[in-house]
């Protein structure tokens, strides 16, 4: 067998390829609309514009509170001139305009009003917490002012919780509200002052036979009283077997009512034992575990296994704080000192020197508490303008010189992180069929430093 040699005179022919199917270049992304006219996207990474930007902010400032941009422009003329306290009440005072105009620039009007109204609809909770569990529920003699059984206790609180809950309420807010309403009804009768909303409570008392015979027998030893006496007898009984019927609740560690956020209760502080252990074994007691409730089960190896916070939860939080800025005292930004000012350790040698940023926690704190979302976004960027870079999980200086140091701390970057991902999801709302909510967020992030930061506005 022959092989053929190759004519070299013959130029090189390519064998024909085959067809090879290309992607199609995908379209480019689409600009983010601002909700300023004059403004575009582009401007918000140029100097010039962010310039401009500033300018019309502080014209529109101006016009919305004379008197609280007067101020705001003396601080960042002389920023020297404030001291703590006072230039924490004023970012408290300028941040909800900085929040509003950011909602516009963006806009997300109608999406901040409703993150603001789901946030403040949590208060009831809270207010439940203070005024009616810590007073009525929580103490060594609650529930001993109601003489009839749990049972009748029980079917006078569930038509309380009826009377004075909302349609859509789960069971703890239902609780709250409705406890909360007939304390206000309370007070409002014992001013001498009629309500309304009486006459629906005494309706549905006396369409239960078996409740309407437990007050008959009650208003019976109260039978000299007048009309007003006795509607005021008739809410504090009510009141007092809302009051039973929860300490009867709480004496049961199954009862859902253990799982509410009002409910929750700060454990204390063991630096000897700041990690809860099981010993199963007696005869091996150095065989140690972790409570299995408090295990983060990974169902996929690398998927995030940290749920991070409800907002109900961050609610918890930020009730919890108790707003040291106001008194210069914000140990979680500024470090736990001493008397002569040197930072504090706690027991474990470890130096409590708060927040290296200095951020501000407790103005964000006030202003989430308020609803204002995006102000309270804006007051950390002042001094952390790389905000998704911390928070939950990431770090925790704040937490371990926060002023509750025998108990548990507030949950700082748990909080902290809400803030960014309650913004950040307006954000995706934005850009039409484009994930960029995290582009969106951090430009909102540089333009709040722009019109907020004293340094850079100047």
């Amino acid at each position: 067998m022959t092989m053929a040699t190759p004519n070299m005179d013959t130029p090189f022919q390519p064998r024909p390829s085959r067809r090879i199917s290309t992607f199609p270049t995908p379209p480019p992304p689409q600009e983010l609309r601002l909700g300023i006219s004059g403004f575009r996207y582009a401007d918000l990474h140029d100097p010039a514009g962010l310039e401009r930007l500033f300018e019309h902010f502080s014209a529109w400032f101006a016009k919305e509170d004379a008197e609280a941009h007067a101020a705001w422009s003396a601080w960042r003329v002389q920023p020297e001139t404030l001291g703590s306290v006072a230039l924490s009440a004023l970012l408290v005072r300028v941040a909800p305009f900085v929040g509003r105009y950011l909602a516009q620039l963006f806009a997300i009007e109608r999406e901040s009003e409703r993150l603001s109204d789901a946030i403040l609809a949590d208060q009831p909770l809270f207010d439940f917490r203070k005024n009616f569990l810590k007073k009525r529920v929580l103490r060594g003699d609650a529930g001993k002012g109601f003489r009839f059984d749990e049972a009748a206790a029980s079917g006078l609180a569930a038509l309380v919780f009826a009377w004075g809950a909302r349609s859509g309420d789960d069971e703890e807010m239902r609780v709250a509200r409705s406890s909360l309403a007939l304390t206000a009804l309370a007070t409002k009768l014992r001013g001498g002052a009629s309500d309304a909303s009486l006459a629906a409570l005494k309706a549905a008392l006396h369409a239960s036979p078996k409740l309407a015979a437990l007050w008959d027998e009650v208003r019976a030893e109260v039978a000299t009283l007048e009309a007003g006496d006795e509607d005021r007898a008739l809410v504090d009984w009510l009141l007092s077997a809302v009051e039973a019927c929860l300490v009867a609740r709480h004496r049961d560690p199954s009862d859902s009512m253990f799982r509410w956020t009002s409910m929750y209760v700060p454990h204390k502080h063991d630096f000897e034992a700041l990690v809860p252990l099981r010993r199963k074994n007696p005869a091996l007691p150095e065989q140690v575990e972790g409570p299995e409730e408090q295990r983060r089960q990974r169902s996929e190896p690398f998927a995030l296994t940290d749920r991070r916070g409800s907002r109900r939860e961050v609610a918890r939080e930020v009730d919890y704080c108790i707003y040291c800025h106001e008194r210069d005292k914000d140990s979680c930004s500024k470090g736990l000192r001493d008397k002569q000012g040197a930072v504090r350790k706690n027991p474990l040698g470890v130096d409590l020197k708060g927040c290296p940023l200095d951020e501000k926690i407790g103005e964000m704190h006030q202003l989430r508490l308020q609803g204002e979302a995006i102000a309270a976004l804006a007051v950390v960027a002042v001094d952390n303008p790389m905000m998704p870079g911390t928070g939950h999980r990431i770090c925790n200086d704040c937490m371990k010189a926060c002023v509750y140091q025998k108990q548990e701390p507030v949950n700082i970057p748990l909080a902290e992180t809400r803030v960014l991902e309650d913004v950040n999801s307006m954000e995706r709302l934005l850009i039409d069929g484009t994930e960029q909510g995290t582009v969106a967020v951090l430009s909102i992030l540089g333009v709040t430093v722009v019109l907020f930061a004293s340094e850079l506005s100047r």
